[in-house]
């Protein structure tokens, strides 16, 4: 978190400061949105930006998601929807 804010204060935040409150507001929230997260690259992320590696994790890990599938249409031929409705919201799934 320190690095975050170090890195806002020396690229984007101008050393005269700003002169509104709003005026800041859209600089800093257009810098996390718009620069440090789709533009900048970090070194954690092997020069990636952040977006580009969570897209890399979830495209990576996928198949993951799409093992339950199977087993959630056999436990609903087997017990049925509601059962497993039922059951999903007892465990907060």
């Amino acid at each position: 978190m320190e690095r975050f804010f170090r890195s806002l204060k020396t690229e984007w935040v101008p050393a005269s400061g700003y002169r509104s409150l709003d005026e800041a507001w859209q600089s800093i929230v257009g810098y996390i949105i718009r620069y440090y997260s789709q533009i900048r690259p970090h070194q954690y992320n092997g020069g990636l930006t952040p977006n580009e590696s969570e897209r890399l994790y979830w495209e990576t890990y996928k198949t993951v998601a799409n093992f339950s599938r199977p087993l959630q249409t056999a436990a609903v031929a087997k017990y049925g929807q509601s059962h497993v409705v039922n059951a999903a919201l007892q465990l907060k799934l």
